[in-house]
């Protein structure tokens, strides 16, 4: 009896810690390495929490609450110095974090975005911002930061002077409407030119110093949109995901549709 008891009692405990894996892994939204290899941090969408850890020795670095516990986090991004981290949530927030001096920047639905001392929690800096959720977050530059909405636009924004410096708007979809802007991405080999990824049949090329469109990648699938995509390491090849289950290789350089395949899963 007391053998079968303690069998029964290591299967529950498997299931609690199996369980409980399966929670930890369900809340995290987004992982990224900073570019100088040296951290790693995670968000998590039901707790709202951003951990940043010291890749080389394991060991959490910094850990706050980044929302509220009633909005969720949806993606989170270094700077390309690795000194800042963007995040962005569901409820249209967007936050910027210097991991040295620890400021926020933040933005809402009541269409403005505020800078925080996380010090003393004092707000710093005010400027207006898009007029719907923001799905994307990325620093262009050292003085530039780009953000992706669900009003579908992408707004250049000045940190320092708080000025959005121009709005842009990707391609339209096939009916010829504007689209959600899902993400951003950069282009290595092409200084001032950024990937978009709108919920459309086609990805967009955008200067980002003049502000136009410079040229489209298009699936060429009706009725079928994008909803992720990604630039290869070098920059010779853009990856998306189409709402039809398919991952479609572009040449940048041609622009040609190289290759497509079925996700499975």
């Amino acid at each position: 009896i007391g053998a079968n008891t303690q069998m029964r009692k290591r299967r529950k405990s498997r299931g609690v810690k199996k369980e409980q894996e399966t929670q930890i892994v369900a809340a995290t939204a987004c992982a990224r390495f900073s570019p100088d290899g040296m951290h790693l941090a995670s968000c998590c969408s039901f707790d709202a929490f951003i951990k940043i850890w010291d890749y080389s020795t394991g060991i959490l670095k910094m850990s706050f609450q980044d929302q509220t516990e009633d909005d969720h986090l949806l993606c989170i991004e270094f700077s390309q110095d690795s000194k800042r981290l963007a995040s962005g949530s569901k409820n249209g927030n967007i936050k910027l974090y210097n991991t040295i001096t620890r400021e926020l920047l933040s933005s809402s639905l009541d269409h403005k975005a505020r800078i925080h001392d996380l010090g003393t929690l004092e707000m710093t800096k005010e400027f207006s911002g898009h007029s719907d959720s923001v799905n994307c977050a990325i620093y262009f530059s050292t003085d530039r930061i780009l953000t992706a909405s669900q009003d579908c636009t992408v707004k250049v924004w000045d940190p320092k002077t708080t000025t959005c410096l121009m709005t842009i708007e990707p391609a339209l979809s096939l009916n010829k409407k504007r689209a959600p802007v899902n993400s951003i991405h950069m282009l290595p080999t092409e200084l001032g030119k950024v990937l978009v990824c709108s919920k459309t049949s086609s990805l967009s090329i955008i200067d980002c110093f003049q502000g136009k469109l410079v040229r489209t990648l298009t699936s060429k699938v009706q009725g079928s949109a994008f909803i992720a995509a990604c630039v290869s390491q070098k920059g010779n090849f853009i990856y998306a995901v189409g709402e039809d289950g398919m991952v479609y290789c572009f040449d940048y350089k041609t622009g040609e549709l190289k290759h497509r395949l079925e996700v499975k899963g």
